[in-house]
């Protein structure tokens, strides 16, 4: 059977947060960093929130993949990627160290403008959740019918 895991609305937060941030400051929309796109600034975003999810909020690699929509082995590829593009590539670094200053000073707060994009973030979650409620389940009931044989 399925691991259970904590839903943690304090880490939904501060994740909403700082993905917000690092849009902001990369200039990329907020979605498409959730999206399917290879777009090269939408990728460095979202290597940079794997980075800060992980650095910060001491979160698995599986639950910061989930947020953004990826497998957890893409979240590793992305910290793996990211020592790397610190030491070649200066804009790529200059970015990131923007996104790190401003979450480390704090910075990274829920206001009254990002209620609605919260609540989206909340509604997917839940989505995911009930999902993978709905598979425990299926596999509960196999069990339950096996039993009975």
């Amino acid at each position: 059977m399925g691991k259970v895991t904590a839903y943690n609305v304090s880490n939904l937060k501060r994740c909403h947060s700082i993905l917000k941030l690092i849009a902001e400051v990369t200039e990329t929309n907020y979605n498409d960093i959730k999206s399917p796109t290879r777009r090269r600034e939408v990728v460095d975003a979202r290597r940079m929130f794997c980075v800060l999810a992980r650095k910060t909020l001491y979160m698995p690699f599986a639950s910061i993949a989930k947020f953004i929509k990826r497998d957890h082995s893409s979240a590793i590829y992305y910290v793996k990627q990211h020592e790397s593009l610190m030491k070649t590539d200066m804009m790529y670094k200059h970015f990131y160290d923007l996104c790190e200053y401003a979450v480390q000073e704090g910075k990274v707060e829920i206001t009254e403008d990002d209620t609605v994009d919260y609540i989206d973030a909340i509604v997917t979650e839940n989505k995911y959740l009930k999902t993978e409620l709905d598979t425990l389940q299926k596999q509960l009931s196999k069990i339950h019918k096996v039993l009975e044989i």
